[in-house]
């Protein structure tokens, strides 16, 4: 029993990471997808402020996805709030 309960520990444990890393590749598909249509829509002046916006935000939003939401860094973040 202890054998087939490791397993199903250990396979649950890829879905989360496939899980978790699907959704990390979907964001950033997002994130730099959003940003190119835009720069390919520039025939306005809000087009391009939105792109200027969006483009300067893309490291911020990628250092969100890739460290706050880590769940090591969310770990460590609840174990040392004063940090």
């Amino acid at each position: 029993i202890q054998s087939s309960l490791s397993e199903l520990n250990a396979d649950l444990s890829k879905i989360k990471d496939t899980r978790m890393m699907t959704f990390k590749c979907f964001v950033q598909f997002v994130i730099l997808g959003c940003c190119w249509v835009l720069g390919f829509l520039t025939e306005t002046l809000v087009f391009k402020i939105m792109f200027v916006i969006i483009s300067s935000q893309q490291g911020m939003f990628i250092f969100i996805v890739y460290c706050l939401l880590n769940a090591e860094v969310s770990d460590f973040c609840a174990k040392n709030p004063k940090v």
